[in-house]
């Protein structure tokens, strides 16, 4: 009998942990809306790049939505220019106009980052789409640079979606082999130092208003079927 129950045990642990467990697409807790990832530390990269390159966030919710505020380190040198940089999103995300009203679908919008606003775009990114080194696509926004962006960089944009643990890769523009990416991205991790923070959750976080009045309203059922019964 005990070891018909360990038997059991073991083969429910097996499901309920699957060999390629990963914490992307996981809730991102209040703690790490502050984070640091650099190389050997959450990230891996080739070339110059590879030796130093770092990126921090800070997260801050506003009403609804979120400001997501990035603080790039790009080595400095010939060749090691910023060419564009990749951010993971929910497969339902596009990018929302600035006099649109909000669709439940945009989750990116009013971007901003040192030397102005390049290309946006929201999409499937591909090792084949110059984006060297690249393992597995990263479905997310590409963010050009206007070129040449060395030293401090910051990149910052808003969204409706919570922050959750996702994918980052850069690229440099005068040396292409110049790239990084976090650890998580082609081998599946369950620690979040191998991951970014990222806007890729598929629900609107309610205003704490809106989650008191929630509360009242069950509450109140609540004390409707105690009057009932």
């Amino acid at each position: 009998m005990r070891r018909s129950l360990a038997l059991a045990a073991t083969l429910a642990a097996a499901v309920a942990a699957p060999a390629h467990a990963s914490l992307f697409g996981t809730a991102v807790g209040a703690t790490d809306f502050t984070g640091t990832r650099s190389i050997g530390n959450g990230l891996t990269g080739a070339a110059t790049y590879g030796t130093a390159f770092s990126i921090s966030w800070t997260i801050t919710q506003i009403g609804n939505q979120f400001r997501y505020s990035y603080d790039i380190t790009v080595p400095q040198g010939r060749g090691t220019g910023l060419s564009h940089v990749l951010f993971s999103l929910s497969a339902n995300c596009a990018e929302k106009s600035p006099t649109a009203p909000m669709p439940t679908s945009g989750c990116f919008y009013n971007p901003t980052y040192t030397g102005g606003v390049g290309v946006v775009e929201i999409k499937s990114n591909t090792q084949q789409q110059s984006n060297e080194n690249l393992g597995n696509p990263i479905f997310g926004v590409k963010i050009n640079t206007n070129g040449g962006l060395q030293g401090n960089v910051n990149i910052t944009f808003f969204s409706e979606r919570a922050p959750m643990w996702g994918d980052f890769y850069a690229k440099g523009g005068g040396n292409p082999t110049n790239t990084v990416e976090n650890i998580g991205h082609d081998t599946p991790s369950m620690n979040k130092i191998d991951f970014v923070a990222t806007p890729d959750t598929q629900t609107v976080v309610p205003e704490p208003s809106s989650m008191v009045l929630m509360g009242t309203g069950v509450l109140g059922l609540v004390a409707a079927a105690r009057r009932r019964r």
